[in-house]
């Protein structure tokens, strides 16, 4: 069939979309995006779906974007003291797995293992000068998973400092 079917559940108060995917067994969440108007299918893509500026294959259809990295790299036995965003350095192929994982199941917009890849967090974990390093890597990974096929995205996270202290 040219379409895959979407099934809703309401979480939280909002309605979120939930897919069957072929590749579900191996525990991979997807976030759709997609328009109101095709809010209850999502059309299967022939070929890379980077043929085509991101706006416009957005607006024929909506798009499939990955899920979250650090879930995932947990359940692959990097715990919660360390830093995720240094794995690129450390484990490579680790976050270029997860990335490939999400491809094949059917992303087709790959996120960058980036999200607390800045100064300010880096700086908790003694790595405040490797922020160039760790992106950069985050960043030949990511294109090195997509080999083409899918839309890269920079993930930019919080530096978790109050109002108060980004006055200072």
């Amino acid at each position: 069939s040219r379409w895959r079917r979407i099934t809703r559940r309401p979480s939280n108060g909002y309605v979120s979309p939930r897919i069957n995917w072929p590749n579900a067994e191996r525990g991979i969440s997807l976030l759709v995006i997609a328009h109101a108007d095709v809010s209850d299918y999502l059309p299967r893509r022939q070929g890379p779906p980077v043929e085509k500026p991101f706006l416009q294959a957005l607006a024929e259809g909506g798009l499939v974007g990955d899920g979250a990295m650090g879930s995932l790299l947990y359940e692959r036995g990097i715990y919660a003291n360390r830093n995720f965003d240094e794995i690129n350095l450390a484990q490579p192929e680790l976050v270029y797995q997860v990335h490939r994982d999400y491809l094949l199941a059917g992303a087709h917009v790959l996120e960058s293992n980036t999200y607390g890849a800045n100064r300010v967090r880096l700086a908790r974990h003694g790595l405040e000068d490797q922020v160039a390093a760790i992106n950069t890597a985050a960043l030949d990974i990511l294109r090195r998973a997509a080999q083409g096929a899918a839309y890269l995205a920079g993930s930019i996270g919080p530096t978790g400092l109050t109002p108060g202290e980004l006055r200072r």
